[in-house]
């Protein structure tokens, strides 16, 4: 086993970088929590697990005298008397109650005392308010005169995580006051007890330090989000001067664009951060925001700038012919198609036609979980049709199947394209009210350089997602190589058999 001060200073020695991993801080704190116990902090270690060593095996009833709380009716609960602590109370509620009866000492808490919720918020606490008596729900424990208030409070930390572990999160903890006394502790000498306290309260203050920092550091970032995605949501109004179409010339996008491209380390910091950026891309893009217009928008009902039809009934008993592959509303996605998983069904030559999908066509999902959802065909299958859970939207000249992509996005994500559907179970987005859907129309020109600016951007978030994305898995796997290096004992003595 390591010496103390190699497991301190390994462990310090990555610590920032452990504490960023999502939920880092948590592990960190219970990976404190157990080396502290399991005496890994200790001025030598290898008395611990010595049979002739100053550290002992015991439980928890040789080192404290637990006693249970009262429980009441409601009609004992008063207005005013003695404060009774209940669960919530520990927790900072200030809602309380009071009792008037005269109960034996071990009845009572005085500030200071080491107490234990065994029932809904699981747990340890040093009680800070004033004497009160404490709620059936809460073990009071009187320590004997070989364990440390504090240490013992660690432990009793620790043993929550590895109840709730065992939990697995299939129901709420729950732990018996039989279970509790006769729970292993691993004792040192008093002495030792407060210089492993002296080093845990240590490391959990950098843990805190670290927190807070984490804390501010997300603060200012949300700030900036909120304010560069408030830009980008009311673009600059200058959209007619010579930067603008200065701008235009090069194909770059206004000044809102271009801040929060070069702000993007300072803005997003974990790649769920990164869903609403691009819904407000999309809301650029359809709104005229992204670049600068050079010809007047107008606007359109779909059904005059598109051909919209719905696919093939499913019928099997109904359709003959040869066998052909199609879409189904669980192979749209948006903005993407998942084929891993293509059906068959039987289909008359002369029937092909009408329902073939053709490169370019927009598919959308006309009902269930799905409903809404859009597609560019690429033409990824040859010779595939479409089933009538599925829109096949087919642009005439004046409209870019991306561009009207962008459109159903972000109607579905405003709320816009629920207006349009029917069915009071179910919902569903019929042909006759997808056909009736208002759309922003600019020139074709203009829309194609819109979907090439999307693409852009798209691809800058892209990349920058998979670099958060392998950095976090990164750091996930040096938080797990430490813990395992840190934690794992070939002989823990507080669980040998």
């Amino acid at each position: 086993m390591s010496a103390p001060s190699d497991q301190s200073a390994f462990l310090l020695r990555h610590f920032d970088r452990l504490a960023e991993t999502p939920g880092g801080i948590a592990k960190l704190r219970a990976l404190i929590l157990q080396l502290a116990v399991e005496g890994k902090f200790a001025a030598n270690p290898n008395t611990v697990a010595s049979a002739e060593g100053d550290w002992r095996k015991c439980t928890l009833a040789d080192c404290a005298r637990v006693f249970n709380g009262r429980a009441y009716k409601q009609q004992e609960l008063l207005t005013s008397g003695t404060p009774v602590i209940r669960i919530q109370n520990l927790n900072g509620g200030n809602s309380w109650y009071y009792s008037d009866l005269q109960l034996e000492p071990q009845k009572y808490c005085d500030n200071g005392d080491l107490v234990y919720a065994w029932s809904g918020t699981f747990g340890p606490y040093i009680w800070g308010g004033p004497k009160a008596i404490f709620h059936y729900h809460i073990w009071k424990l009187e320590l004997s005169d070989i364990a440390e208030k504090k240490f013992i409070f660690f432990l009793l930390q620790h043993l929550t995580i590895e109840i709730k572990e065992e939990a697995h999160g299939l129901m709420l903890p729950h732990m018996t006051k039989e279970r509790f006394e006769k729970w292993p502790v691993l004792l040192p000498p008093l002495a030792e007890q407060r210089r492993i306290v002296a080093k845990v309260e240590e490391l959990m203050g950098l843990c805190d330090a670290l927190e807070a920092a984490q804390q501010e550091r997300e603060a200012v970032r949300t700030r900036l989000r909120t304010s560069a995605l408030h830009q980008l949501a009311s673009p600059d109004s200058d959209s007619k001067s010579a930067a603008s179409r200065r701008a235009v010339a090069s194909g770059e996008g206004g000044s809102s664009v271009s801040f929060v491209l070069q702000n993007l380390t300072n803005l997003i910091n974990a790649p769920e951060d990164l869903p609403l950026l691009r819904q407000s891309i999309f809301q650029l893009a359809i709104s005229g925001g992204l670049l600068a217009r050079v010809d007047p928008w107008k606007t359109a009902h779909l059904d005059s700038v598109a051909e919209c039809r719905l696919g093939k009934m499913l019928d099997a008993h109904k359709n003959t012919g040869r066998s052909t592959k199609y879409l189904r509303n669980t192979n749209v996605h948006w903005f993407r198609f998942e084929l891993d998983s293509i059906k068959e069904l039987k289909l008359e030559v002369e029937e092909f036609a009408e329902y073939e999908v053709h490169p370019g066509d927009v598919m959308i999902c006309e009902g269930g979980h799905g409903i809404g959802r859009t597609a560019v065909w690429r033409g990824e299958i040859q010779g595939i049709i479409f089933q009538k859970a599925l829109h096949r939207v087919r642009p005439k000249k004046d409209l870019h199947p991306d561009f009207f992509s962008y459109v159903m996005k972000v109607f579905y994500d405003t709320g816009v394209l629920s207006e349009f559907y029917t069915g009071a179970g179910i919902p569903h987005l019929t042909g006759q009210e997808l056909k009736k859907i208002t759309i922003p129309l600019p020139p074709l020109a203009e829309q194609r350089r819109i979907v090439a600016k999307v693409d852009e951007l798209m691809a800058v978030l892209d990349a920058l997602e998979a670099t958060l994305t392998s950095a976090r898995t990164t750091s996930e796997k040096l938080l797990a190589a430490t813990i395992a290096k840190l934690a794992v004992s070939p002989s823990n003595p507080l669980h040998a058999a």
